[in-house]
Order: structure tokens, then C-alpha cells, then sequence
């Protein structure tokens, strides 16, 4: 399972802004440099900018990595529910198969309101804990000893109903063991998406001063070209990601081109046009 685009997105902003310092970083310093130098008072040392560069870098890729891991450990668990979700389908198939199996044998002999009385429902349920439900209660009827079996039509009594129970005990235990694992991943799962979530949201904190620094620091160097490159825009985050049926989470826009995207879900600020 691929990376949602709200992290794709915000990783190919990334490398936009690392790209930036690696290959305009330096001349950047030396042209800021150059310009403060007669502005200081005598005596004050100039800020190396280019090394104020690299500490940003090193603290962006930091986040950048934090992030892009806890997406891929939350890609790894989706990836692990498939195997206990097809197993639980697969038993609530086949249970419920017996099931309406089992009764079409008993309509077959008894009458259609002595149904009911052996422990059957009147709808088999599709859902798996309704059938798991329904399932126990038939197996429950049918082992009962005060069990009395209704008059045939045919005028003998032709299944055996707690044989008939202990056939449906293989595909219950399964089913409900099937049951058991998919909520475990479910809970696996809702763990890795919060973990994503909150490094996305540090990644985002991060990622918005970072290139507002930058912006300001390339315009100082008279680089509008390279500001504009890294410059955040703000947009409100909206709507819920669908790549996650179990799970929900928000997805980003695309940025406009040339712009780094807004990594602030909160931030009310407005660039001037």
C-alpha cells in the first residue's frame, strides 16, 4: 500500500526546501553576509548564515524521517489486516452456509412453525457477531437434553440435533477466533494512525517556520525567485482521507506551483498578494 498523498505531498515540499539549501544555501550566506557587514557596529561578528542553513536542514530531514517512518509503520499494519479479515470472512461464509443448510434440512421434515422452536432464526444474519450470536444459541437449543424434537410430517423424526450442533462448533470457534484478530489489528492500526498523525503534525509545525525563515532569508539576499520556491502558502486541511476504511484521516491539497504547501492546520495567516 502506497503512502497517502498527504504525506507525499508534504515529502516532495521537503525536498523542495532541502533542495534550496544544498544548492543555493552557500551563495545565499555569502550575499546576506556581504550586506550585513556594513550594517553591524565595529566589533560585532556577522551570523554565519550558511551554518544557520544546515542546522534548519539537519532539523527538517529529522522530522521528515520521523514522519515518512511512522507512515510506513501505519502502511505495514494496514497491510496485516488482510490476512485475518479474509480469514473471517471465509468462516462467516461458510457458518453461515451450514446454517441455512441445517434449516432447509429441518423444513424438509417438520413444519414451518415448529422451525423456530429447534432454535432457528428467522433470518440467517450476515454480519459476524449477529451470526456468531444466532450460531451459539442454535448450538445451545439443539444440545439442550429437554430438547423434544416436533412431530414430522413424515411421521418420524429422520436428524439428529446434537449431531447436528456439534457440526456447527468448528466453524463458530473459528469464526470467532477470526473475530478476535481483526479487532486486535483493528486496535493495532488505530494506534499507528495516531502515531502518524502526531509526527505529521510535528512535521508540519516544523516544516512552516523553517520555510518562513528561509523566505525571509532569501529575500534579504535579493532572491525573490528562490523565496517564492519555499514559500508557504495557507490553506485550510479539509475533507477525510479514503484510503483507510478502518480509520479516518485528513488529507491535504496539492500546493499551487511553486509553493510549499501550509504544514499549519491551525494558522490563520494570510499571504499578501
Amino acid at each position: 500500500m502506497p503512502f497517502l498523498r498527504m504525506v507525499k505531498d508534504r515529502l516532495r515540499q521537503c525536498e523542495a526546501v532541502e533542495n534550496a539549501i544544498r544548492h543555493h544555501g552557500q551563495r545565499v550566506a555569502d550575499v546576506v553576509s556581504v550586506r550585513f557587514q556594513t550594517l553591524l557596529p565595529e566589533g560585532r561578528e556577522i551570523p554565519d548564515f550558511w551554518q544557520l542553513q544546515l542546522f534548519l536542514l539537519d532539523l527538517l530531514q529529522g522530522r521528515k524521517e520521523q514522519m515518512a517512518a511512522a507512515e510506513q509503520a501505519h502502511v505495514d499494519e494496514l497491510a496485516d489486516d488482510a490476512e485475518p479479515r479474509g480469514r473471517r470472512d471465509r468462516f462467516l461464509a461458510r457458518l453461515g452456509s451450514q446454517m441455512v443448510g441445517m434449516r432447509s434440512a429441518f423444513a424438509g421434515i417438520y413444519r414451518p412453525e415448529d422451525i423456530e422452536l429447534l432454535g432457528f432464526p428467522r433470518r440467517i444474519a450476515r454480519d459476524p457477531e449477529s451470526l456468531l450470536r444466532q450460531a451459539d444459541r442454535l448450538i445451545q437449543r439443539l444440545n439442550d437434553p429437554s430438547l423434544v424434537l416436533p412431530v414430522s410430517q413424515f411421521g418420524a423424526a429422520a436428524l439428529a440435533p446434537v449431531e447436528m450442533a456439534q457440526a456447527l462448533v468448528p466453524d463458530v470457534e473459528s469464526l470467532r477466533t477470526a473475530l478476535v484478530d481483526v479487532g486486535r489489528e483493528v486496535k493495532e492500526a488505530q494506534a499507528t494512525l495516531i502515531d502518524r498523525d502526531r509526527a505529521i503534525a510535528e512535521f508540519d509545525a516544523i516544516f512552516l517556520w523553517i520555510a518562513r525563515t528561509l523566505e525571509s532569508l532569501y529575500r534579504l539576499a535579493g532572491e525573490d525567485g528562490l523565496a517564492n520556491r519555499v514559500r508557504p502558502s495557507v490553506r485550510q486541511r479539509k475533507a477525510k482521507s479514503k484510503d483507510e476504511p478502518q480509520a479516518s484521516d485528513a488529507s491535504g491539497e496539492a500546493p499551487s506551483e511553486g509553493d510549499a504547501e501550509p504544514l499549519a492546520k491551525d494558522d490563520a495567516e494570510t499571504e499578501a498578494t
